[in-house]
């Protein structure tokens, strides 16, 4: 895995631009990766899974995604289900990545927080149902911001599979937006062989560079619910 550094916005275009193709984008503000392992874990492997919950959200998202999409034979077992899951934020065994080196920087630049609450409202049947949410928040974070380049063909040679989230057709929806990937199902780290550059920059750089591409607050990403501080 080659690793650089960017100081300027400049920079990181620069590098970028020679590091495109057949690849994928990911962005966090804190780098856990080591010499053996790229630190790059799903949700379940950090915090563990709820088997009943998961099959239960996974078969209801299934159900809702049929009645949505044009063509619902797109669904082929639970995988994209569970990988629209995740996009939203149920813990999966999938990672999230990007087309759009943009997208990445911005979550290389901001740092994700949640408290959680409840709403009341009605199901796919009309029936009334308590949810309990996560309300995000996202903060300029300080320090140096990590943008991944990931090899597609090396994903493949692992057979690691990719779910193009784009394809959902859902209008201006979250994964139009972030033009959004779903890479597994992984059960252990990200292989480092996958991950063909990791670029270290000071997150404002970062946050500079996807304000260039237009991605300059919430409202180009997500949900206006979703809430950040500067």
């Amino acid at each position: 895995m080659l690793t650089l550094e960017a100081q300027t916005t400049s920079q990181l275009a620069v590098i970028l631009a020679k590091h495109k193709g057949d690849v994928l984008y990911r962005g966090q503000t804190a780098d856990y990766g080591s010499k053996t392992e790229s630190g790059m874990r799903t949700s379940f492997t950090r915090h563990g899974c709820s088997p009943p919950a998961m099959v239960k959200w996974s078969h209801y998202a299934e159900f809702m995604l049929r009645q949505l999409l044009p063509d619902p034979d797109v669904i082929k077992g639970l995988e994209l289900p569970q990988a629209v899951l995740q996009h939203y934020g149920w813990r999966s065994f999938f990672l999230d990545a990007s087309t759009s080196p943009a997208v990445s920087a911005w979550f290389a630049g901001y740092s994700w927080s949640g408290n959680p609450t409840l709403e009341g409202v009605e199901d796919c049947f009309e029936n009334f149902v308590i949810l309990r949410r996560q309300q995000a928040h996202y903060e300029a974070a300080n320090g140096n911001g990590f943008l991944y380049v990931v090899s597609v063909p090396e994903l493949r040679r692992a057979g690691i599979p990719i779910h193009d989230l784009s394809v959902l057709q859902l209008g201006a929806a979250r994964p139009q937006v972030q033009k959004a990937q779903l890479v597994g199902p992984l059960h252990s780290d990200l292989p480092r062989s996958c991950i063909a550059v990791r670029i270290a920059a000071p997150t404002a750089v970062m946050r500079a560079f996807a304000a260039r591409e237009g991605y300059r607050g919430l409202t180009n990403c997500f949900h206006p619910q979703i809430v950040i501080r500067s």
